[in-house]
């Protein structure tokens, strides 16, 4: 149904777990100067974990709407309950919103007309059938490349090959995208694109 019902894109940001930081060498050196940043623009107090997980989020999200939008586009971010979406004492999720919306201006050549947020309800709703797309994705496609990394095979049934056949199966209107993000030898950050395919 996926595949025959959505069209559009799925796509899956794959990070080393090694990789403790993306916006610079160190996180001990870089996660400190994140979340005073934050803190003084007004966007909330985040522990150093908490402010790396919502600015990768947020630049892959305002990234892919700089390459995927047009002028006047309306964008809606839906999201699960989720470590940077939750609401506590010193930050909540319109704080997340507001980091976002900084974000895309450093994106984006075009005006949007409109950017919603949204996140899922207390009671279950059809909605949650969409969200659980991207989980899906996201945990066959860390469990593939784990398996490759490691020539491990991971533990699971029928239901687990069957996703692994999915995500690797080309659909008429999902295109189903995985980047992988990883350290290189020179210690640099290299991605690329990873292809998958069906055997037998």
């Amino acid at each position: 149904m996926i595949d025959s019902f959505i069209h559009g894109a799925l796509i899956t940001i794959a990070i080393d777990k090694r990789i403790q930081t993306v916006f610079g060498a160190d996180k001990q050196q870089v996660q400190p100067i994140m979340v005073e940043q934050l803190r003084l623009k007004g966007l909330g107090e985040w522990a150093g974990p908490a402010a790396e997980k919502v600015l990768r989020v947020t630049n892959i999200i305002a990234a892919f709407a700089a390459l995927l939008t047009h002028e006047n586009q309306n964008l809606l971010w839906y999201s699960d309950k989720d470590l940077i979406n939750e609401d506590g004492k010193k930050r909540d999720f319109k704080h997340t919103q507001q980091i976002l919306g900084h974000i895309l201006a450093m994106y984006l050549p075009h005006k949007l007309a409109a950017v919603g947020f949204g996140k899922s309800f207390d009671r279950k709703t059809h909605l949650d059938d969409l969200l659980s797309v991207p989980d899906l994705a996201a945990g066959v496609v860390q469990d593939l490349l784990q398996q490759y990394e490691t020539e491990e095979d991971i533990p699971g049934g029928d239901e687990k090959v069957r996703v692994m056949r999915w995500i690797a199966t080309p659909a008429t209107h999902l295109s189903k995208i995985t980047i992988q993000i990883t350290r290189m030898a020179n210690g640099e950050l290299g991605y690329g694109r990873v292809d998958m395919a069906v055997k037998g």
